[in-house]
């Protein structure tokens, strides 16, 4: 089977290099993945040469993007857009969307733009890829998608196959990660003051990611410096260190925005490496937040969400002191779980 993938790789979102990888696991060739570095008319004129050589499923991600921000650019995008799928609509292509997110996380101010294309686009995809209950309702409530065009899966990630039991060892002192990207809508800033304000003895916070931008890495230099007990590695991390990170670490924390989340890859990283999560309520994590090892809080405002991660810091600092292997066996509890259900070669 021949797909066109799009976006056929990616430096910001590892889960889309796992799905193609998944999707070639399962037999399927990614046609275009020779053009995702080349310029946008090239990998207009790619979809064409495409179909043209028998391709004839067309499956989109974070397309919803381009329309984020209400200026000239981004209209004359997203117009382009339109037109470009409707053409190969016209042409006998069948077109799929992964719906990862509510909304793009890159709008702000007035969303109406960006809503109307989200109609118009959704309206013409022949197949939608969910990962939670939330996506299916708001596709049936809020833009009457036929049910049976909706796809849904589990969000994966490729779990290491180990074993636990012997690297996995109850320690002292708490250690907690943050880890990924460091964007406005996951609130690290707002993690550090309120972890620094605690000041609780026998936890460590380790902040590691790229920042968006200097600014916000300067925000962050300015809460953390001085703290013997929140260690920020700021930069990209090569994959090859990734599970000594997650080693080091007893529960992995990801204080979302929950006004555009629905999923998150970085939660089923932390999952897949054997780790409880403190993580608030969006989306997937509604669906799995009854399970021992996902530590899930909803919030009302900006305020309220800073008190409720301080509470759940400070309730983990607590349970930590009184058994701390408790973590232990909860990470091995989400190891099996993401071993179980989340290996995107059996979802592909």
């Amino acid at each position: 089977m021949k797909v066109y993938f799009f976006p056929p790789s990616s430096d910001q979102n590892i889960s889309i290099n796992m799905i193609v990888e998944g999707l070639e696991y399962n037999g399927v060739e990614v046609v275009n993945k020779k053009y995702n570095k080349k310029g946008a008319l090239k990998k207009l004129l790619s979809s064409y040469i495409a179909y043209m050589k028998g391709t004839r499923v067309f499956h989109l991600n974070f397309v919803e993007n381009y329309s984020a921000n209400k200026n000239l650019k981004s209209q004359i995008a997203s117009k382009l857009i339109l037109m470009w799928l409707k053409s190969l609509k016209v042409m006998g292509s069948k077109l799929v969307w992964t719906m990862n997110n509510k909304e793009s996380h890159n709008c702000t101010g007035d969303k109406t733009f960006h809503l109307a294309f989200l109609k118009k686009f959704i309206g013409m995809m022949d197949t939608i890829v969910v990962y939670c209950e939330e996506s299916k309702t708001i596709l049936l409530s809020e833009y009457g998608y036929p049910e049976k065009q909706i796809c849904s899966v589990a969000h994966g990630c490729f779990v290491p196959d180990k074993e636990l039991t012997n690297e996995i060892r109850p320690r002292e002192c708490l250690h907690i990660l943050s880890f990924g990207l460091i964007s406005k809508y996951k609130n690290i800033l707002m993690l550090a003051s309120a972890f620094k304000e605690l000041q609780l003895k026998n936890c460590e916070l380790l902040i590691c990611g790229k920042c968006e931008s200097e600014k916000m890495s300067r925000s962050l230099h300015d809460i953390v410096d001085g703290e013997s007990n929140i260690i920020f590695k700021e930069g990209f991390l090569p994959e090859s260190e990734v599970d000594g990170l997650f080693e080091w670490a007893d529960i992995a924390i990801y204080p979302y925005e929950t006004d555009s989340m629905l999923n998150s890859g970085a939660v089923i990283m932390g999952l897949s490496q054997g780790k409880p999560i403190i993580v608030s309520e969006f989306g997937y994590i509604k669906d799995i937040k009854n399970e021992r090892f996902v530590i899930s809080y909803a919030y009302r405002s900006e305020e309220d969400h800073k008190e409720q991660l301080k509470r759940i810091l400070k309730e983990c600092s607590e349970r930590h002191a009184k058994d701390n292997a408790e973590f232990v066996q909860l990470g091995r509890e989400a190891y099996s779980f993401a071993h179980d259900n989340l290996d995107w070669h059996e979802i592909c």
